[in-house]
């Protein structure tokens, strides 16, 4: 995770770290049909780089949020403002239908990015997603991210053995079987962003900041 209780045992924390990004986010219920089937990503001019979006959990529901910049035009402080009229917006509005309420309190976390800087591993220990500041610079996703250095972490400790016998490769892919698949590699974090947004839920609803 962003703070991770393993980095934080072994002292390789960074103190004051609060991510290069930042999101809010709810799900709303009773959302029009096309806010239930489409993907929807808004880039208002007060938000940029930022943006809002909404897409659809699988449930007749909705995931509507927006992310920002850490230090960017729009502080941190105001965001709480934002987004007691975001659904208002006349073009949001359109696309969530006149019915659409959020069906519980909105979730906000920090989005951590900078995984050139970030120490990826440390006693025994491989530091995968979050833990890693591995979310794509550009859009904010981080789960296809999580899933990735998860198992490319998985196949440096099957090529090293238990042992230590022989040192991991680096590696750009992950096997099945026989075959080895390629994988591209990070982004690079000087790269224009956008958002982030891991936005999970316990339980079943899971999906990525689209950003």
């Amino acid at each position: 995770g962003m703070w991770s209780p393993t980095r934080k045992a072994l002292g390789l924390g960074e103190p004051g770290y609060r991510g290069e990004w930042h999101a809010f986010r709810a799900y709303f219920q009773k959302v029009s049909e096309r806010a239930r089937r489409e993907l929807f990503v808004w880039f208002d001019p007060d938000l940029l780089p930022g943006y809002a979006w909404s897409f659809p959990v699988g449930d007749g529901t909705a995931n509507v949020g927006f992310g920002i910049q850490r230090g960017g035009k729009v502080e941190i402080a105001e965001m709480a403002g934002i987004w007691r009229h975001l659904a208002d917006r006349p073009h949001i509005r359109d696309v969530l239908g006149p019915d659409a309420t959020p069906e519980g309190r909105h979730t906000a976390w920090p989005i951590p990015a900078r995984v050139d800087r970030m120490p990826r591993t440390g006693r025994r220990t491989f530091f995968v997603g979050d833990a890693a500041a591995v979310t794509d610079v550009m859009t904010g996703e981080g789960i296809g991210q999580a899933l990735l250095t998860g198992m490319l972490a998985a196949e440096a400790i099957e090529e090293t053995g238990p042992h230590g016998a022989r040192p991991a490769a680096q590696t750009t892919g992950w096997r099945s079987g026989s075959t080895r698949r390629p994988w591209p590699s990070p982004p690079s974090p000087r790269a224009a962003p956008g958002n982030r947004g891991r936005c999970a839920r316990p339980g079943t609803r899971c999906a990525p900041w689209p950003g």
